[in-house]
């Protein structure tokens, strides 16, 4: 299961990093306009706080200028890059073009079964489909999620699903349940998702039966004095 953050404020995703054992930073053109940096200079950024992938998305939307892109993305850091595309007509057939190369593909904002088996047959490394919006529409996003992971074990193919999109602690848990390659959610998410309300009771507890015992709260505290 790969935990990525869906993110380019790099203080906010530093924060997380302090204790998610991440494997990875995602951008899309959305989130690097909203940090208002130049493209590259962020991708950088992200590469060196990053302790796994960056998976940076192209922005063109004509075949040549997508293979452009990609190669331009690509070739920052060939080992830890994971170029995002979307699983559009202009997308796959970009990705046919850079099939025979050693560049890992993520096929992004994918919505239904025939574009993860056709991202799947053009080698794609990862398939993101978006959680939260296939529900918006009115439709089940754990369920298309669910959908690709039977396809592609039906198949043999190799393509990891990352899912996009989650936005609820409670979607997080379904798609770990169902055996999701990975997830890709904002750095906020993370720490809701491990919060349990008996979690808090239980260290409330340890914390008073230890008060009551010793001076202070440190494992080298002498007991506390007895009253006579």
């Amino acid at each position: 299961m790969k935990f990525i953050i869906d993110s380019g404020n790099v203080p906010r995703i530093q924060r997380v990093l302090e204790w998610l054992p991440a494997d990875g930073i995602s951008i899309n053109p959305s989130l690097t306009a909203r940090e208002g940096k130049a493209f590259f200079s962020l991708v950088q950024e992200l590469l060196e706080i990053s302790s796994g992938e960056v998976y940076a998305q192209v922005i063109a939307e004509d075949v040549g200028g997508i293979v452009r892109e990609a190669h331009e993305i690509h070739k920052l850091n060939p080992e830890w890059i994971i170029v995002k595309i979307p699983a559009t007509e202009a997308g796959f057939a970009a990705m046919k073009i850079l099939q025979p190369t050693n560049m890992r593909i993520c096929a992004t904002a994918a919505f239904n079964l025939t574009q993860a088996v056709t991202a799947a047959k053009l080698g794609a490394y990862a398939i993101a489909p978006y959680v939260s919006r296939v529900d918006r529409a009115g439709g089940s996003g754990i369920g298309l999620v669910r959908q690709i992971k039977t396809m592609l074990t039906t198949y043999g193919f190799p393509t990891l699903v990352i899912a996009a999109s989650v936005k609820s602690a409670g979607q997080l848990a379904e798609l770990i349940e169902l055996g999701s390659d990975g997830v890709s959610a904002a750095p906020e998410l993370y720490p809701e998702a491990i919060q349990h309300h008996l979690t808090d009771k239980a260290v409330e507890l340890f914390r008073a039966d230890w008060q009551r015992t010793y001076q202070e709260m440190s494992i080298h505290s002498d007991l506390a004095p007895v009253d006579d």
